[in-house]
């Protein structure tokens, strides 16, 4: 799969949690290549020895984005996903709000449903 030509336009909102194959393969709110990817994720033990025991997938952007959360037996964390190298990848992963700079390093597109990050301390919305 290649990352999509960059479009803009808005985010649609998923507003899904999976815990399970079934469960993914019902979401049709993101492309089939986003979905073999979570199949790789939930219920699976990570190289750290962590298992994801969910995802919330709060919104999707065709220009090759997801962003929601994952749940696991070590911790919980907030993800943009992307792809580059032609597959699926954490373009960022954070407990906190980050730097909205770091979003716009990673092309992350704006207007990003739920979205927090910091400029210069002050939280706002992507």
């Amino acid at each position: 799969m290649e990352q999509p030509v960059p479009q803009g336009g808005p985010w649609d909102a998923v507003g899904v949690t999976v815990t399970s194959a079934a469960e993914i393969d019902a979401v049709a709110a993101v492309p089939d290549s986003f979905r073999t990817f979570l199949r790789s994720r939930v219920g699976v033990e990570d190289e750290a020895g962590c298992t994801v025991t969910s995802i919330t997938i709060k919104a999707s952007h065709a220009d090759g984005y997801v962003f929601g959360a994952e749940d696991s037996d070590c911790g919980d964390s907030q993800v943009v996903w992307g792809i580059t190298e032609n597959q699926w990848h954490y373009v960022v992963v954070f407990l906190e709000p980050m730097p909205c700079s770091d979003l716009t390093q990673n092309s992350v597109p704006t207007g990003t449903p739920g979205l927090r990050c910091t400029d210069n301390g002050e939280a706002r919305d992507y």
